[in-house]
């Protein structure tokens, strides 16, 4: 009676430990959008504070947006003006816009309640909500792919934009 009473008591401490760890940290399953972008957990805001060197092991530019990572077929890269440039579909679904490619007049066009935001291939100006901005840099194609200045995008949103060079990493935050 006394041994099963032991190896009940084990059996409760082993179970609570289990638990423990999983309210510690919480797993959260990857997350894909109607277009396949890959987004799972980035728990990278506390590694930039703190200094922990969050690198992605093949050294490549991370994007998370709201504490997730966001992830396409072709990688972000930093362009000649020092800008991070990433996959306008991604980014910009990433945050909840719908996304528009005019072939004739190389023109991307970002949609969502309150927002629009056009912005056109080799050209640093640019409109949100019909008003014209400029940028330090402009959205280019390669990789088949259209890639846009990433700050100046997540900014005209109304979203807080940091940078951590030890992580290669692009925090977007954006109060839903």
């Amino acid at each position: 009676m006394r041994r099963m009473f032991v190896l009940m008591l084990v059996i409760l401490l082993a179970i609570s430990l289990v638990v423990s760890q999983a309210v510690a940290f919480e797993v959260i399953e990857p997350k894909y959008s109607s277009s396949g972008v890959n987004t799972t957990v980035a728990n990278e805001r506390e590694w930039v504070i703190t200094g922990i060197n969050g690198r992605a092991s093949d050294g490549s530019i991370q994007i998370a947006v709201n504490g997730y990572y966001v992830r396409g077929d072709v990688k972000p890269f930093i362009d000649e003006a020092y800008r991070t440039q990433a996959p306008f579909r991604m980014i910009s679904e990433a945050l909840g816009c719908v996304v528009e490619w005019n072939e004739e007049t190389q023109t991307v066009t970002a949609t969502k309640p309150g927002y629009t935001i056009v912005m056109n291939i080799g050209n640093s100006n640019y409109r949100v909500n019909g008003v014209s901005k400029m940028m330090d840099t402009a959205p280019q194609l390669r990789d088949s792919r259209t890639f846009i200045p990433v700050r100046a995008f997540a900014e005209a949103l109304d979203c807080e934009v940091y940078w951590s060079e030890q992580a290669l990493l692009v925090m977007i935050e954006k109060q839903l």
